[in-house]
């Protein structure tokens, strides 16, 4: 029998601390999950041909936004400054963003999970105050992280 394996969808996504059940907090969206190698172009002797060497990998920032509701994200980001100004060890934290093919609930089973590994908050904003708007006020924490990794 034919097995579909249609493409995941962008909107179901939990994120969570890496060894506990519980999730972080529901975010309306994360950008920047993004690793590249790193290259630099070689020109070979007496040929005319120019070869690309891997020389390193890099990860840009991820950025996670959500409505403002609780306090545990700009907890880690106080203990991050805190952690510097003290010259204290910093809080790295793994984080675990959970991909659904389904609605999540309890009992249903990620079908990716993307690790961004040693994350450290560096940038905690929030969304312009205006008293003639009724949005939604706006958490965005910026995350640099060490590693990013799939696991399925």
């Amino acid at each position: 029998m034919y097995e579909r394996n249609d493409p995941l969808t962008s909107f179901r996504f939990r994120v969570r601390f890496l060894g506990e059940n519980k999730d972080v907090a529901g975010f309306s969206s994360i950008t920047g999950l993004e690793v590249k190698v790193e290259t630099e172009t070689y020109q070979e002797g007496g040929s005319d041909q120019v070869i690309s060497l891997p020389k390193g990998v890099s990860y840009t920032n991820a950025v996670f936004k959500r409505g403002v509701s609780g306090k545990e994200l700009y907890d880690w980001y106080k203990k991050t400054v805190s952690s510097i100004y003290n010259k204290e060890n910093l809080p790295y934290r793994d984080i675990v963003i959970l991909i659904y093919d389904t609605v999540p609930s309890e009992d249903a089973q990620p079908k990716w999970q993307i690790i961004l590994e040693s994350s450290i908050p560096v940038k905690w904003s929030l969304s312009e105050l205006n008293a003639g708007s009724n949005a939604v006020l706006i958490e965005t924490l910026e995350i640099a992280f060490r590693g990013l990794r799939r696991h399925e």
